[in-house]
């Protein structure tokens, strides 16, 4: 561990800077992850902003991509340019994250593989908010280990943009947005189709968005509505078991939410009313299957939900209250309990939905948040409830004190659940089996740190503890081939994060100097559990080792560079197809770059991920693309003021 503390000591004291992800360009940013929003230099919490004008420069072309980019975030990617990723947090799993657009929650009850599924593109997102551990008091289940909010792009002027790129393997891009400003209205819309051959047999795609925002406001109120599709296909070689490389899979989706608030003089109130329905068609054999195999998996989820809260000021600080309905539900030919009363599968002859499921969730929530001078804290609880599952009581407390103007330190411990997904209650194929009786997931989180916020640097500290138990993870024995769910007894994980920025350019005081900014972070987790005697295929497979090295400069010719290398070393193993050797994760380092700059109204760039074509496996069995030249132009044309 000594090479690692050195590195720690070099990162956070010197290069200390301007939390690039934390406040890079952002004064007085209102945090939105949150039941009362805040300020993002009051919030108690280890939180990550990126700003829009950070992804536009970044190596990125999808939103699993950017979120690699975050300390303390795996993204376990199956296929390229956001085919297909799980995404955990702090040594969590993918189905304990929250999923929220614009704060409305949109993670799906089939399985966290498709809670990124989602129809924004990377142009229409204008900032991503990622709030670390345990949030269920403050976001309701599902915020087990942290939440992803994507704040979208509402136009202070009207605009038309487009965009085009291509790549390698037959890859390319176009799209077309336009936005709308006209006295209390603003509203934006964005369309794209995204395809390739793929990077090896069967691992083609093709992802078709539409995506809309608009706002009306008042002085007092205002009304926001979002609404999205995606189509996505994608040939899935491995992508779930080596044994079937000729695997596919056909997801779509749609979703709709209004929010309407109100500011009175002493309450502000606010109701939302979202949904969401997703079709998922899963082939073991795209083409020719063999005569044992019986017929595809298809399942249709929905989700719809409806949520109230009220904001009290007070002298001494802020009550929020609230009462949130959702209802989840799913129609498929596997999953959930068999019915006689089955409904056919639009488009597919002779095929029924035989299997259903439903669940209402019910929360009530209290949070009180107090500011005395230099202390502010926030607590509360959450009273939930679900039809499988009795009344439980989940609380929290935030903490924080700031020393003058640039320094705050904090504290927090928070409870946190998490309901089985229905894959994890109904899966069952040859080599899986589900558990219908498994328990909730539960966890105290408790984390401290601190951060330093200035011009010339800043940055952050923080370590936690997460407790669980009752974590549900896919088990099997080594002599067997069979994976089942199951509840783990308790599981501890423990870790911490350190980031740092140096703003180059405002310590020399030369504006045009050619080096901007240099960032550095550093995420180490580690887990350890009762139970050793199995084989985990999720919950022990999380990133140990996280480093991550950003450098934004300048070339000849005003040309914009961003540099990125994140190492990565994954702890667990798996077992390799067909020798069923158990084989380690390796450490890897990967090196990708971004080249821009304008020309007229234009914006060209050139990306090139994995620099140096470095192999490796994020996934057992499942080689990861090798470098991938990518190019193309974005232009917008604004209406003058």
């Amino acid at each position: 561990m000594r090479p690692y503390f050195f590195v720690a000591i070099l990162l956070f004291f010197p290069l200390s800077s301007r939390a690039w992800q934390d406040t890079l360009r952002l004064k007085e940013v209102i945090v939105t992850a949150e039941r009362s929003p805040v300020r993002r230099s009051d919030a108690n919490r280890q939180m990550t902003l990126i700003p829009a004008g950070t992804i536009r420069m970044m190596p990125v072309s999808s939103l699993h991509k950017l979120l690699m980019d975050v300390p303390g975030v795996d993204v376990r990617q199956r296929g390229p340019v956001g085919v297909q990723a799980d995404v955990s947090i702090r040594g969590g799993t993918f189905d304990q994250v929250l999923v929220m657009v614009d704060g409305v929650k949109i993670s799906d009850p089939q399985t966290g593989h498709h809670n990124f599924n989602l129809p924004l593109p990377l142009s229409s997102i204008t900032r991503l908010e990622v709030l670390k551990g345990g949030a269920s008091r403050v976001l309701g289940p599902d915020a087990f280990a942290g939440a992803v909010n994507l704040i979208t792009r509402l136009p202070d002027t009207s605009y038309v943009g487009t965009e085009v790129a291509f790549g390698q393997y037959g890859y390319y891009h176009a799209g077309a947005s336009g936005g709308l400003h006209a006295g209390k209205f603003r509203a934006m819309i964005d369309v794209g189709h995204t395809a390739s051959n793929g990077y090896r047999d069967n691992t083609d795609f093709g992802i078709s968005r539409l995506f809309f925002r608009g706002q009306y406001r008042t002085s007092r109120s205002s009304v926001d509505v979002l609404a999205g599709w995606l189509d996505k296909g994608f040939g899935a070689n491995g992508f779930y078991s080596p044994a079937f490389p000729d695997q596919y899979e056909k997801f779509r989706t749609a979703l709709a939410a209004v929010r309407f608030t109100t500011t009175g003089r002493k309450v502000r109130y606010e109701q939302s009313v979202y949904w969401r329905r997703a079709r998922d068609e899963f082939r073991l054999f795209r083409y020719d299957a063999p005569a044992w195999y019986k017929r595809h998996n298809y399942h249709r989820t929905g989700v719809a939900g409806t949520e109230m809260k009220m904001i009290l000021p007070e002298s001494f600080g802020r009550t929020n209250v609230g009462l949130e309905l959702r209802r989840e539900g799913i129609l498929s030919t596997v999953l959930g309990e068999k019915t006689a009363d089955s409904v056919a599968v639009p488009g597919v002859a002779g095929v029924w939905y035989d299997h259903r499921k439903y669940r209402n969730i019910l929360s009530a929530f209290v949070e009180q948040q107090v500011g005395i001078r230099r202390f502010a804290a926030n607590g509360g609880f959450l009273l939930n409830r679900t039809g499988d599952y009795n009344w439980k009581i989940y609380g929290g407390l935030d903490m924080g004190y700031r020393l003058g103007a640039k320094w705050r330190i904090y504290t927090a411990v928070n409870q946190s659940l998490r309901y089985p997904t229905f894959t994890d209650l109904y899966y069952h194929s040859p080599v899986n089996k589900g558990n219908p009786h498994l328990k909730p997931e539960e966890a105290l989180t408790l984390e401290a740190g601190g951060r330093h916020r200035g011009k010339a640097w800043s940055g952050s500290a923080g370590v936690f503890i997460r407790k669980g138990k009752n974590l549900i993870d896919w088990i099997r024995p080594a002599d067997s081939v069979k994976w089942h769910t199951m509840n783990h007894t308790f599981l501890t994980t423990t870790g911490f994060e350190l980031s740092s920025l140096l703003n180059v350019r405002h310590m020399t005081g030369r504006d045009r100097f050619w080096l901007e900014e240099i960032r550095l972070a550093w995420a180490f987790a580690t887990a350890s559990r009762q139970h050793e005697t199995y084989l985990s295929k999720y919950a022990m497979d999380y990133l140990h080792h996280q480093v991550i090295l950003d450098v934004k400069h300048i070339l000849p010719g005003h040309i914009e560079t961003f540099w990125q290398f994140v190492l990565r070393d994954r702890a667990g193993s798996y077992q390799t197809y067909p020798s069923g050797e158990i084989t380690p994760y390796k450490p890897y380092l990967l090196t990708n770059v971004r080249f821009s700059c304008h020309v007229w109204k234009m914006r060209l760039f050139l990306d090139v991920s994995n620099l140096f074509n470095t192999s490796y496996v994020d996934i057992g069995n499942l080689p990861a693309p090798g470098i991938w030249i990518t190019g193309g132009m974005k232009a917008e044309v604004k209406r003058q003021k």
